[in-house]
């Protein structure tokens, strides 16, 4: 099973996109697959991979970004509020 490391999040109104960057610790990710957010050891939550773009940082190695499409800005900041940084999640086939 594909397993990610999260670095950091930020949110891209313009285009209603919440980005998750870090880093693919195992497997292939592509677009459509799920990402699973657990909440405690027997409640998560399911995101779905809209695309996959590449962060470019100066004088870093680039950052993978799996782009979430936001409804609006209310499920951005709900996105936010997970504090997903340093976690590493389960990445599931569609």
């Amino acid at each position: 099973m594909p397993k990610f490391r999260v670095k950091d999040s930020l949110y891209l109104p313009n285009r209603q996109i919440f980005a998750l960057t870090g880093e693919i610790l195992e497997g292939t990710i592509k677009n459509g697959m799920k990402i699973s957010v657990p909440f405690n050891s027997a409640t998560a939550m399911s995101l779905v991979i809209d695309s996959i773009e590449f962060v470019l940082k100066t004088g870093e190695a680039s950052d993978v970004a799996l782009c979430i499409k936001c409804a609006d800005s209310d499920e951005a900041e709900l996105l936010r509020s997970l504090a997903l940084k340093d976690e590493t999640l389960d990445i599931s086939p569609a």
